[in-house]
């Protein structure tokens, strides 16, 4: 009216619009990261995390976050976590190799050794096979604790697919140097030896997968031929 222009209302439909995203993180790479700063001393640890280190204790022993504490001076360690590492000293990587392999070739020289014996054996004299033999066994046995640790071994050998292997394994190889030093009796000797090789080899099948049911099977199939 009277030749005034009128306003122009602005439209917000040609402006631009501008979203302001926010970046979030996995809930898993969240949790690795609270974990990793935690172990670092950056951050206390919260109520999932003091769960989750007691479900991986069961309960038992020294949790994730004592550990934690005692590698940063902040907790004592316990009377048995003492013993345990004056028993069991912590080894570098070069000294658990030389560990490993000593043992290692020791015990299979042993057990190859114990070979030239082997017609002894037969003839009524298994002392000398049965002492080389047994022996070998052991070391070899041994060598893997270098690697992976005493307390490790002895859980893994008490696994619930192995620690009748493990435990028929260990008797029978005890057996054999009581039945070739006390005893002295070829025929029981002999035995111990056979149960020895038989344990053994059903004991190693147990780390390789499906292992005994290859086994198994071949004996099936042998047994059906015959």
């Amino acid at each position: 009216d009277g030749g005034r222009a009128s306003p122009v209302a602005p439209t917000t439909s040609l402006l631009p619009t501008v979203h302001h995203h926010r970046t979030t993180l996995p809930a898993a790479t969240m949790s690795v990261l609270r974990d990793i700063q935690v172990s670092l001393g950056l951050q206390q640890p919260g109520a999932s995390q003091l769960d989750r280190a007691r479900d991986d204790t069961g309960g038992r022993g020294t949790s994730a976050v004592d550990r934690i504490k005692q590698r940063l001076g902040l907790q004592e360690k316990s009377e048995f976590q003492e013993l345990q590492e004056s028993m069991c000293p912590k080894l570098t990587y070069e000294q658990r190799m030389w560990g490993f392999g000593f043992c290692f070739l020791a015990g299979v020289a042993l057990t190859l050794t114990s070979m030239f014996s082997f017609t002894k054996m037969v003839m009524g004299h298994p002392r000398d096979f049965a002492i080389k033999y047994t022996f070998g066994n052991i070391l070899a046995i041994c060598s893997t604790g270098f690697l992976i640790g005493p307390m490790r071994q002895i859980k893994n050998m008490s696994a619930e697919s192995r620690w009748i292997a493990a435990l028929i394994y260990a008797g029978a190889m005890v057996l054999t140097l009581v039945a070739a030093f006390a005893i002295k009796s070829a025929g029981i000797t002999v035995l111990c030896i056979m149960c020895q090789f038989c344990a053994g080899v059903w004991y190693v099948l147990s780390y390789i997968p499906f292992g005994r049911r290859m086994l198994k099977k071949c004996c099936d199939d042998a047994l059906s031929d015959g």
